[in-house]
């Protein structure tokens, strides 16, 4: 799901086995697409998993040439390959951009059996936010979203024109 406070355009909505949107949000600075990514679990979805990183890196390609932001729960670490061909398309991790390195944003707590609700310290970084060469990240922070199982990541982000001046 994207909000805006800017109009936004729905682009296209991807084959993947969740809800993956892409939208053009027509913000001050110029247009931005934005990528709402979240793809199957592995453990219970293995079967989905691997060809749903492929559809994202697919539309990837597809919108490297514009100011592109790809967001969301990638269920995929660095460490993954398909995490690292979609890399290698030519996006940048936000949070290594910005100098954070490893953010980690699950498990954030768990929502079942008889210890739900504790707290668990996060310790695998399954989602990120992705920039292409048009945007600049100089700022990542993970927090703690009620009701769910993995924390959420703010991005501080800065559009680049052709010369890749801000």
């Amino acid at each position: 799901m994207v909000y805006s406070p800017w109009p936004l355009e729905l682009l296209e909505a991807p084959a993947t086995s969740d809800d993956t949107y892409v939208v053009r949000v027509e913000a001050p600075a110029g247009p931005v697409t934005v990528f709402a990514v979240h793809v199957a679990n592995p453990q219970t979805g293995f079967a989905e998993w691997a060809p749903d990183l492929a559809v994202v890196r697919q539309v990837c390609e597809r919108h490297l040439g514009e100011s592109l932001v790809v967001v969301g729960d990638f269920n995929a670490t660095r460490e993954h390959a398909p995490l690292g061909d979609l890399l290698a398309v030519g996006l940048a991790d936000a949070a290594e951009q910005a100098g954070r390195g490893w953010l980690p944003t699950f498990p954030a707590q768990r929502l079942y059996g008889p210890w739900a609700g504790i707290h668990y310290p996060s310790v695998i970084g399954l989602d990120h936010v992705l920039v292409g060469p048009g945007v600049e990240a100089t700022e990542v922070r993970a927090f703690r979203v009620d009701g769910t199982d993995h924390r959420g990541l703010a991005a501080r982000l800065t559009l680049r024109d052709a010369s890749g001046a801000p």
